[in-house]
């Protein structure tokens, strides 16, 4: 049941290891 909710939040927000690489290869 926690599943789908943990789910739902990464897909919004993703962990700050994932965001790192999205900004490191946007910026570069």
């Amino acid at each position: 049941m926690n599943t789908e909710q943990t789910g739902s939040k990464n897909t919004r927000k993703p962990t700050k290891h994932q965001e790192n690489s999205l900004e490191t290869k946007s910026g570069n």
